[in-house]
Order: structure tokens, then sequence, then C-alpha cells
């Protein structure tokens, strides 16, 4: 068994080699810093369709009032589900990593 382990093949070694280099933690950390910056465009959005909204009530134009509130809330639900699709992508990113560096340990 312990000559099972210290042989390697070329294609090992090539694999070990790529391996080392398939991850990017600088791509990971800019998807999540993407995914909180439109978590907040999302937000601040909502807030500002939400206040034009209330201001088209106040000049009698009902219709067009719960158009903004309407449009508002469905920004803030992208918003929310770009935030959360992002940040999955990140986790299984690193789940990925996390079992490519736990299958290479065992493999020593």
């Amino acid at each position: 068994m312990e000559e099972e382990k210290q042989k390697s093949t070329p294609e090992t070694k090539v694999v070990e080699e790529i391996s080392k280099f398939a991850v990017n933690p600088v791509a990971e950390g800019t998807v999540n810093c993407v995914a909180g910056f439109m978590l907040a465009i999302g937000i601040i959005g909502c807030f500002i369709l939400l206040i034009l909204g209330f201001y088209q009530f106040d000049d009698g134009v009902d219709s067009l009032g719960w158009t903004f509130i309407g449009i508002s809330i469905a920004v803030l639900l992208i918003g929310i589900v770009e935030w959360a699709f992002l940040k999955v992508f990140v986790n299984i990113s690193r789940n990925l990593y996390n079992i490519n560096a736990a299958i290479h340990e065992l493999k020593k």
C-alpha cells in the first residue's frame, strides 16, 4: 500500500502541477465583493424608487405611485436573488477547493 502512494505517473504529476494554479482566491474575493455591491445597489435603488412612488401620491398621480412602489419591490427582490446566486458560486468554489486539498492530502 505504501508503494502505491509513493508511485507517481507522469499524468499525476501534471495534475498536481495544474491543481496548484487551479484556484484563484482573488477571483473568489472579487465575486464576493460584486455580490455585496449588487445587494447594496438593489437596496439603494429600492429606497429611491419607493420615495419617488410616495412623492407621486402627493402629486395626485396614484397609478404612477403604485407603479414605482411595485418596481421598487421588484428591484429589491432582484438584488437579493443576485446576491444569493453569487454567494452560492463563491461557496461552491471554496468547497471544491477544500475537496481538492483533502484528496491531495489523502494521496500523500
